[in-house]
């Protein structure tokens, strides 16, 4: 992976805050695989083929995969990493993510704590063995990484929530934020 600058850093953190995905793949135990395989991944997705070319220029890492539109979705790119060139990516932008924190910090763990990655001893077809713990650790990881991921309504602390029966009162109310103070960041920290 090239090295970014912090501004850069910040930048691809926006990005993937708000067209990434950063979770774990799995694949299912099927044939000849001796356990469920998973792997951390992190992909962006837009319609802009400039963009993602961009992310594969910064980093020098990745793959870009092309997805039809359709009656809903529009034609887009896609670029994925996965595994340790996901971590170093996530390591690298994690402190200026205000959205995906949280499932940076799972993926990031979830990569450096890979047994395989430790040297596992090769299997019988010639992967790598892992324990059950190995296993249950990575398994447990993946559905923490859904429930984060899911989409739909959530929970959310009683300050964000709009009394109920009536209309927004605009952001500011809502969220405790005076824009027109001198010292109101992006956060709403002074």
């Amino acid at each position: 992976m090239r090295d970014v600058t912090n501004e850069t850093a910040a930048y691809v953190a926006g990005i993937i805050d708000g067209e990434g995905y950063i979770g774990i793949a799995k694949t299912k135990k099927t044939g000849s695989m001796r356990s469920t395989r998973y792997a951390g991944v992190l992909i962006v997705g837009n319609t802009s083929r400039r963009l993602i070319a961009e992310l594969v220029t910064t980093f020098g890492i990745g793959s870009v995969t092309y997805r039809r539109g359709g009656e809903r979705k529009k034609e887009c790119f896609l670029w994925a990493i996965q595994s340790r060139n996901a971590r170093d990516v996530l390591l690298r932008v994690r402190p200026y993510l205000l959205v995906k924190g949280a499932q940076a910090d799972l993926v990031i763990d979830f990569v450096e704590g890979f047994e395989s990655f430790k040297g596992g001893r090769p299997g019988k077809f010639g992967g790598q063995t892992v324990s059950e713990s190995e296993l249950a650790r990575r398994s447990r990881i993946y559905e923490e990484l859904r429930q984060l991921n899911r989409v739909g309504p959530r929970n959310y602390d009683d300050a964000f929530q709009v009394e109920s029966g009536k209309q927004g009162r605009g952001v500011t109310a809502e969220f405790g934020i005076d824009l027109s103070s001198p010292t109101a960041t992006l956060r709403g920290l002074s």
